[in-house]
């Protein structure tokens, strides 16, 4: 069980931001994204989907994973920006796609927790490709910026992330069930294709609408912790 800490991670508030939004008016969220896009030095293609990916990227995060899908993702039209430490080979990879895809592909380095936020107020989608994770967060800080998840089902995502139907009228996120490349794949063409429903836009303030702040996981734990000690105290 995990939970967002909203006086840190709230578009409305957040001072990283070069403009603010929250779920009912989301307009500026289209600000962050031209900054961030400017900022990075992709071109300024605001109807074009953004794509981030925020590291590290070994092996249990899906580095490799991420770099075997990104040739294809990169055939269509999109922006994507990958941000955090990788491993040699990962970062090899990367830089290769860079120098292929210069005007849709941008790669950061070290990323400051400013920069986070900031990726996740410009991004659509954020794409997760992690072999497991016991709780995670990245997946609910996207939420909370209005960003899609696309993360495998295991773990954590798994209590956190409802997985789109077809007509976007359910679901916070796009999930797979393998940690494959293929399947990561199919499930980011997925998310990519959902930006042009008209749907969007209603799919996205459903997300940042939900609750996520601590509150409730803590009242959670709290039932567990009374529940065990009731049974030792039996």
């Amino acid at each position: 069980m995990s939970g967002v800490d909203y006086a840190v991670y709230n578009p409305m508030t957040d001072p990283a931001l070069p403009a603010r939004y929250d779920a009912e008016d989301a307009s500026n969220k289209g600000i962050c994204k031209s900054a961030l896009l400017s900022n990075v030095g992709l071109p300024l293609n605001p109807d074009r989907p953004l794509v981030v990916a925020i590291g590290p990227f070994d092996h249990e995060r899906g580095g490799d994973l991420l770099v075997s899908t990104l040739p294809k993702v990169l055939k269509g039209d999109v922006s994507v920006v990958v941000a955090g430490l990788a491993d040699e080979t990962v970062a090899s990879k990367l830089e290769g796609l860079v120098a292929k895809h210069p005007d849709m592909l941008q790669v950061i380095g070290h990323s400051s927790d400013q920069i986070v936020h900031r990726l996740l107020a410009a991004a659509d989608i954020v794409v997760i490709p992690s072999r497991c994770e016991p709780g995670g967060l990245m997946q609910l800080y996207a939420q909370r910026y209005g960003a899609l998840p696309v993360a495998c089902r295991v773990g954590g995502f798994v209590d956190t992330v409802v997985d789109c139907d077809a007509a976007l009228d359910t679901g916070t996120g796009f999930l797979y069930d393998k940690p494959t490349g293929p399947q990561l794949l199919a499930a980011i063409q997925r998310a990519i294709a959902a930006t042009t429903s008209p749907r969007w836009s209603a799919l996205r303030r459903r997300v940042m609408r939900q609750d996520l702040g601590w509150d409730r996981p803590a009242r959670r734990y709290v039932h567990v912790y009374r529940s065990v000690m009731s049974n030792v105290l039996a």
